[in-house]
């Protein structure tokens, strides 16, 4: 068995972990069993099965609001927004014979992993976590130098263009605030006073990456049951976490002592909640979609083994999964990108002014076409054609030309532009 709460006895469908070790037999498991996810990789030392504990019917504090997806999202946005992830799949476990229900699969955060996955050797990596407790790190593999001199970093002035490039050493600033949204839509509040992950290779220049681990209980849920019906706010407000040596502490140190960062958290902002971007409602709710399809027909299997432990009448697809699903479509996903962008906004992590709209938002144009540019909340426009900032970073001079009128454009490229 494998976790913390999940080992309860109430939990009768335990999170386990499978083990390859040579006394037994291979090292390893030489098999393709992520290549549906997308994965090359054909080696694995450890994996997770992971039953769904506070996103299942098997945890009676949450059998009502039960999806069996929330962790998986949480996964799926990481690749979606193009960071470090951690390949998954769903697989049906039976033990000696004995159905045992469907379970999440992925690998054991670990150097194995890493270096499976991104290239080298085991002893290449350092591998931390949270120890479950505020403030206290666990490492998994190597040591907490790295970790601590980030750490050390992020204590610097900040405001000091020298001290904002050195913390780049350690953390690539555009993962980092991807994987920092991420969580802050989804108002993942067991985060990150617990349930991180973290790894670096052990080279200089080398980021952390983080991973999305245990993802289940946030506000992709509903609170309890009134009148028959599911209710929840979809208002969870978790931008002020500031949990001491964790991620959030150097995101706020940051945020108090960078106007680059603030800006640079502004940009991915723009990216991922407008123009078709991952967290806008249609994005978001793609991806949270695609998995409950993928997992429809299983759940009949996972009501007959296990609906029935904390319910009467029993947990179907039909009782409550389904009412979930609705009410994430209905109530969640079309309103939590604004809400998440007005708290952002009190935050001082994205403007009051707004950003240029085009007419098209990339894709394939005519030669010659008119590009037309506006910003509803006035200001000057300024561009480039090149895919170069218009604003130099650190001084904010204007480095690009000014919006006058339609932009015809005769080639291929990036078109740049912000509003001062």
């Amino acid at each position: 068995m494998v976790g913390r709460a999940s080992r309860s006895l109430d939990r009768f469908k335990h999170n386990l972990r499978v083990v390859f070790r040579g006394e037994y037999g291979d090292r390893r498991l030489n098999f393709p069993l992520m290549k549906g996810a997308g994965s090359e990789v054909e080696r694995f030392n450890s994996l997770i099965l992971r039953g769904g504990n506070g996103d299942s019917w098997i945890n009676p504090g949450v059998i009502h609001r039960a999806q069996y997806i929330r962790d998986q999202w949480h996964r799926d946005m990481q690749r979606a927004t193009g960071q470090p992830n951690q390949p998954q799949i769903y697989a049906h476990l039976y033990i000696n014979g004995l159905y045992w229900g469907f379970y999440h699969v992925f690998d054991r955060m670990e150097d194995d992993f890493v270096a499976e996955h991104f290239g080298g050797q085991e002893e290449d990596y350092d591998v931390v976590k949270d120890a479950g407790t505020n403030s206290i790190m666990e490492v998994v593999d190597g040591d907490l130098d790295a970790w601590n001199a980030l750490l050390a970093a992020s204590a610097q002035d900040l405001s000091q263009p020298a001290n904002y490039e050195a913390i780049q050493e350690y953390l690539n600033l555009d993962w980092f605030i991807d994987y920092l949204l991420i969580n802050f839509y989804s108002g993942n509040n067991d985060w990150d006073q617990s349930n991180w992950r973290a790894a670096r290779r052990r080279e200089p220049g080398a980021p952390w990456m983080l991973f999305s681990w245990d993802s289940e209980r946030t506000d992709l849920n509903a609170t309890g049951v009134a009148n028959g019906a599911l209710t929840g706010p979809n208002d969870r407000d978790v931008t002020t976490k500031n949990n001491l040596n964790f991620p959030t502490s150097i995101h706020q140190r940051l945020t108090a002592g960078s106007a680059e960062y603030r800006l640079r958290f502004a940009d991915r902002t723009r990216k991922h909640f407008f123009n078709g971007g991952v967290l806008t409602p249609a994005g978001a709710a793609a991806l949270y979609n695609a998995r409950a399809t993928e997992i429809y027909d299983a759940l009949i299997a996972e009501a007959c083994r296990w609906g029935d432990r904390h319910s009467e009448p029993p947990m179907t697809r039909e009782f409550r999964w389904q009412e979930m699903l609705d009410m994430m479509n209905d109530d969640f996903f079309p309103f939590r990108t604004d809400i998440v962008l007005a708290q952002l906004r009190a935050r001082g992590l994205y403007p009051a002014i707004d950003a240029p709209d085009f007419a098209q938002h990339g894709g394939n144009v005519a030669t010659g076409f008119p590009l037309t540019m506006g910003a509803a909340g006035g200001g000057t426009i300024y561009y480039t054609l090149d895919g170069s900032d218009p604003r130099e970073e650190g001084t904010g001079a204007i480095l690009g030309s000014e919006y006058t009128g339609p932009l015809a454009l005769q080639a291929t490229g990036t078109v740049k532009a912000r509003a001062f």
